[in-house]
């Protein structure tokens, strides 16, 4: 068995094993896979309170399943940065994880996605104001916001639009 010696050079991040996670006393496990090898991980409860506070929810399950993104981003972080044997787990505390609250251009975007209503707002017409598209994705990867392809008629013409569209964590994130 080999012991790395230093951290790891970032070749691939940490993907996910499977979606299915468990939940204990003081944690919840979930296993994420550096090629085959599967990486077993957890984050802590107080980790996820903490967590749950930034987005508005209490209850630890809701807390990782909306936050799973993040939580396995903050994972395939810390494997990347730390040496560790193979069976070691990965553990997720609150210093993991980014919980700064949002910045003035992420609550420029939630706030206008709030405005815009059940429909949302143009990816098009965001990108068109300047809006940054690696900002929105990240939105919608940290489950804020999510996109959804509508067609519209245009004449005789039937085009395809992709609606940005604010979540539940997005508007508590805004109320928090």
């Amino acid at each position: 068995m080999r012991i790395a010696s230093s951290a790891r050079k970032r070749s691939m991040p940490l993907t996910r094993a499977r979606d299915r996670y468990t939940s204990h006393v003081d944690a919840i496990h979930f296993l994420m896979q550096d090629g085959p090898t599967e990486v077993v991980c957890r984050i802590n409860l107080d980790a996820l309170s903490e967590f749950g506070r930034t987005i508005g929810l209490s209850e630890p399950t809701e807390i990782f399943e909306t936050g799973r993104a993040a939580i396995e981003r903050a994972a395939s972080e810390k494997y990347d940065r730390t040496s560790r044997r193979p069976y070691e787990v990965v553990t997720i505390t609150a210093d993991d994880l980014d919980l700064a609250t949002l910045s003035e251009h992420q609550r420029r975007i939630l706030e206008l996605l709030n405005e815009a209503g059940p429909r949302g707002y143009p990816q098009a017409l965001m990108l068109a104001r300047g809006f940054d598209i690696e900002l929105l994705t990240s939105l919608v990867r940290d489950g804020f916001a999510t996109v959804a392809t509508e067609t519209v008629g245009a004449g005789r013409r039937a085009l395809e639009v992709a609606n940005v569209r604010i979540t539940d964590a997005g508007r508590q994130a805004l109320e928090g």
